[in-house]
């Protein structure tokens, strides 16, 4: 149904009030980013040669960053080898992993099915991704580049045996909305989620600490180790809440026993023009209130996992968790309460806003005009230092770049 005057009218105002309300939020972190620049920039004038270097690396200064800006510059090549090499680094995340129980090699097993999934929204066997890795001193948006489907979303995280063995039921067979689907849909992502968060603490940030801002001036030697310092302290902390979840998760895997697992699923007829596998500690809903407070570091933050799949009938949006999870039910209760024709709008939002792990149809993403490429850049960019998400982030804000049709709702829970 076409829009009415009143109605576009309506959605620019939106956006504009979303806008500000962005702007208000970057100038509070940037005000704070500025104060930490700051007295780091006052450290390095004081600092000897012998003294800890200031961007906490636990070496001396004259080992460290004396020199920094004399080093010759990292190359992409060089770094994009190194990446590699670390996330190429395999082994079995499954409970019962070990040398008798493991058989064949570490698999490249993937959070979003190739065959079932990638496959239809590729173009000559390849999709836009936005996991690839970010240049920190630049403050550009993250664009989309072309992966092919071999690579996207995989992860080096289970044994041929295991990775068979534990997914088939996701892999071999229609998606039902069943507990035990919904599950492994979630422990897939999660377990791929903690590979990333491991590799990235024990060997990413330390590389990109000593190598990233090589050749570079002291004033981007700061904003670099800044950014690598606010993504490493994040990061650890994540992986201290992923370590606990995939505890309570493995004991339900060796049981057999999915009675403890909630999910949420819409159905839609069409295949969507972007899939996504994510775990999400939720902050806001889709109503605009504050959920839990993801920066208290002293709890365990309630979690659900994330999966926008293709099925053999269209698509199915799937959000899931194990266990207790009242920031995750009130997500999805306000989720709930959108009728049928907003709710993809809000999947569109809610997914460009919270994650990475997203593969888009080429097709879809060139047909897009730049405003709306724009905005879901913008929306991409949340998630670093310079920005960060504001409570109101998955109101609508007008924008409508899906033709997506809801054919129904499956659920385990009482959302009255």
């Amino acid at each position: 149904m076409a829009q009415t005057h009143y109605e576009q009218v309506a959605q620019v105002e939106s956006y504009e009030v979303h806008l500000r309300k962005k702007s208000r939020r970057g100038k509070q972190i940037q005000d704070m980013r500025d104060a930490d620049v700051h007295e780091l920039w006052e450290r390095i004038q004081k600092i000897g040669r012998n003294d800890p270097c200031w961007c906490n690396s636990r070496e001396k200064y004259k080992r460290c960053h004396l020199n920094r800006s004399q080093e010759e510059p990292l190359r992409s090549y060089e770094y994009i080898k190194v990446m590699r090499k670390f996330f190429d680094k395999g082994y079995c995340l499954h409970p019962e992993a070990g040398p008798t129980a493991c058989i064949g090699p570490i698999v490249r097993a993937h959070t979003v099915s190739k065959s079932g999934s990638l496959n239809r929204i590729a173009r000559d066997g390849h999709v836009y991704s936005f996991s690839s890795a970010q240049n920190l001193s630049k403050g550009e948006l993250i664009a989309p580049s072309l992966i092919g489907v071999r690579h996207a979303s995989t992860f080096t995280g289970f044994c041929k045996r295991h990775d068979n063995i534990t997914f088939e039921p996701i892999e071999r067979y229609p998606f039902l909305s069943s507990p035990q689907q919904a599950f492994l849909l979630g422990y897939r992502t999660l377990c791929h989620e903690l590979f990333i968060k491991k590799a990235s603490v024990e060997l990413v940030f330390p590389y990109q600490r000593r190598n990233l801002d090589r050749g570079k001036s002291v004033q981007e030697q700061i904003m670099i180790q800044y950014q690598i310092h606010y993504l490493d302290q994040g990061s650890t902390i994540g992986l201290r809440d992923l370590v606990h979840y995939k505890s309570a998760y493995d004991k339900a895997l060796l049981a057999q026993d999915f009675s403890n697992i909630f999910y949420y699923v819409i159905r839609l007829s069409n295949t969507p023009d972007f899939l996504c596998s994510a775990p999400h500690m939720p902050d806001s809903d889709f109503e605009g209130n504050v959920l839990q407070n993801i920066a208290d570091t002293s709890i365990v933050v309630d979690h659900l996992t994330f999966s926008l799949i293709a099925t053999g009938s269209g698509g199915a949006i799937v959000f899931s968790w194990h266990g207790k999870s009242d920031a995750a039910e009130q997500l999805v209760k306000s989720l709930h309460s959108l009728p049928d024709q907003a709710l993809p709008h809000a999947i569109v939002r809610f997914t460009f806003e919270y994650f990475e792990n997203v593969f888009v149809s080429p097709k879809w993403w060139e047909e897009l005009n730049d405003p709306a490429r724009q905005r879901l850049l913008q929306r991409q960019w949340a998630g670093l230092p310079s920005t960060g998400h504001i409570p109101e982030c998955l109101l609508d804000d007008g924008l409508q770049v899906v033709n997506w049709t809801v054919v129904s709702r499956e659920t385990n829970l009482s959302l009255l």
